[in-house]
């Protein structure tokens, strides 16, 4: 399934529970509970205290779908309800740190974000790519806009925009993995 595809299905889980279908809720937690656990991770430090903020933040579902919009990214909803509940615990505990790689968690596996240097090596690598790559890349993952938002804004067709979010998945991996 693609990157795409999965936001889709993900937002039509969304839909339905919002509608009711609680059918949805165990399908949704399978798709989406590892991407939750990964942001809250960052901020708890703890693999128990991530668990625990994701199960809430499922537990929680229920309060806030009413508040869902369809046509923003409901991974991204989702991942935003789980740092809230994790900074909130981190903050209670005073440990809050800051972290600017956050919005690149789905890009790579669990692995990867037990290692900072890896982190750093990711904003490295955003920050060394060309114009308008960078800002396509900043755009995407700092500030959460669709392929389209971005496509409306830089005045490049999707396509473009769908081909350049290729070349930056490969050339942050390809930084990354290089010995």
């Amino acid at each position: 399934m693609t990157e795409e595809e999965t936001k889709q299905l993900i937002n039509q889980y969304l839909i339905d529970l919002k509608n009711g279908d609680i059918s949805k809720f165990e399908s949704l937690f399978k798709l989406t509970a590892g991407h939750m656990y990964l942001v809250a991770h960052i901020y708890l430090k703890n693999a128990d205290d991530a668990w625990f903020a994701v199960c809430e933040a499922f537990r929680r579902l229920g309060k806030y779908i009413s508040n869902f919009n369809p046509n923003k990214d409901g991974l991204a909803w989702l991942c935003t309800i789980t740092k809230n509940l994790a900074l909130t615990d981190v903050t209670r505990e005073s440990k809050v740190e800051h972290v600017d790689i956050d919005k690149v968690e789905y890009l790579i596996g669990k692995d990867f974000f037990e290692d900072i240097e890896l982190r750093i090596d990711v904003e490295t690598a955003i920050n060394m790519l060309d114009e308008p790559n960078k800002t396509i890349a900043q755009m995407r993952f700092y500030w959460e806009k669709t392929q389209r938002e971005i496509a409306r804004e830089l005045h490049l067709s999707e396509a473009a925009i769908c081909q350049r979010m290729a070349y930056i998945k490969k050339f942050i991996a390809d930084f990354c993995n290089q010995d």
